[in-house]
């Protein structure tokens, strides 16, 4: 079980991009919210190559570049199939406030994450950090491991300090 966590964790340290999108904030939201939908299902498809190219490139960096990142992917997938466990789908809920910082922008996106896992299934809610480079028409997305914004920052000190992170939940267990 500790394995399916740390491989959720792993995985969503990602970030995707997408189509333009104009600049308004409802907008930026839908654009947000589908690029975030879209991340997650490239997750449960397992198609590691298209989640590392839209992934924040300071991590794909941090997690040795993008061969080491997919094949990281690849053997906590296969683990995690081993236990018997598997990405079923992401839901994503609505993003905070968008706030500007230095060349970015920026915001957190509340994401659900249900997993099958042996003897029933686990729901896991966490929080997005959502990062723009182009006025918001592209978004990478890194989760915050449960991590607060002080220990975030010492990894990403782009991020901004005024940047909300809900405190961490612990995931539910569902029998079957």
């Amino acid at each position: 079980m500790k394995n399916i966590l740390i491989t959720s964790i792993l995985v969503f340290v990602m970030a995707c991009s997408g189509e333009p999108g104009n600049n308004t904030a409802s907008e930026r939201v839908k654009v947000i919210k589908e690029q975030a939908s879209a991340m997650g299902g490239i997750l449960v498809r397992k198609d590691y190559s298209a989640f590392v190219k839209c992934t924040y490139p300071k991590i794909v960096e941090l997690m040795g570049g993008e061969k080491k990142m997919i094949d990281i992917m690849e053997k906590g997938a296969m683990e995690m199939e081993k236990e018997g466990s598997a990405f079923l789908e992401t839901k994503i809920g609505e993003p905070s406030v968008v706030i500007k910082a230095g060349n970015q922008l920026q915001c957190t996106v509340p994401i659900t994450l249900e997993m099958k896992v042996p003897h029933g299934h686990l729901t896991n809610h966490s929080t997005l950090i959502a990062i723009s480079e182009d006025d918001g028409k592209s978004w990478y997305f890194v989760d915050n491991s449960g991590k607060s914004l002080e220990v975030m920052r010492k990894v990403l000190p782009e991020l901004s300090a005024q940047l909300i992170i809900p405190e961490k939940q612990e995931p539910r267990f569902y029998k079957d």
